[in-house]
């Protein structure tokens, strides 16, 4: 989900979107030691816009000469790219599950109307139990 505020003397505009996330991952393993591993991973994701909402609140108008007041909202596009990768810290607790601690980098390619798309950056922990279906003897 991303939400955004913007505050100005003369109105307040709250931007909610949400968003469906399909990820693919690819995994290398650099080490390994007893119970735990130490992976690369890289991969991409497509975003589904799945809410937009928006609200305004504007200005008080008695306290302003302004007479009346046009806010025009860029339309986001309903699906965007993003792609990245990290440097995975796993630990196997038992045959088919692992406990997986992952700092990670991404770029997203978000696209809104009118204005031209440029790769913006962002950081995240991700933390994740991981089931191996078919985890031999």
């Amino acid at each position: 989900i991303y939400r955004k505020l913007i505050n100005f003397d003369y109105f307040v505009a709250v931007l909610v979107f949400s968003f469906l996330k399909i990820p693919l991952t690819i995994s290398y393993e650099l080490a390994g030691f007893r119970n735990f591993s130490l992976l690369l991973q890289a991969g991409a994701a497509y975003h589904l816009l799945q809410n937009d909402k928006r609200s305004f609140k504007p200005f008080n108008e008695a306290s302003s000469r302004l007479v009346s007041t046009a806010l025009e909202a860029k339309k986001i596009n309903d699906g965007f790219w993003s792609a990245g990768g990290g440097i995975t810290l796993a630990y196997k607790a038992g045959r088919a599950f692992e406990l997986q601690l992952t700092p990670r980098f991404e770029y997203s390619f978000i696209s809104i109307e009118g204005i031209k798309p440029r790769p913006e950056p962002s950081y995240g922990l991700s933390i994740g139990l991981l089931y191996k279906i078919n985890a031999g003897p």
